[in-house]
């Protein structure tokens, strides 16, 4: 782990808010992250509403564009394309 972002408010939807204004402002370089994958989850309606379900992942990386697998066999984002600001 490289670093640890946690957002707080008083409910799931402040919380959430202040971590999309936190993804956008993070940057690490020289290294691979999943902050845009991050961005994108903190941005889907599902998991702004709790509505979370064992299959949630894997449905928005196949919505996101597909994934594709590392050595080991596990799933690795390919790449996300970021929703409009609603």
């Amino acid at each position: 782990m490289i670093a640890k972002l946690v957002a707080s408010g008083a409910d799931r939807g402040t919380a959430i808010d202040r971590l999309r204004v936190a993804l956008d402002g993070f940057y690490i370089g020289g290294v691979q992250h999943n902050i845009a994958f991050l961005a994108t989850l903190a941005a889907n309606r599902r998991f702004r509403g709790g509505a979370l379900s064992t299959n949630f992942l894997a449905r928005l990386v196949r919505v996101a564009g597909g994934a594709r697998r590392s050595r080991s066999g596990h799933p690795v984002q390919r790449r996300v394309a970021l929703p409009p600001r609603s």
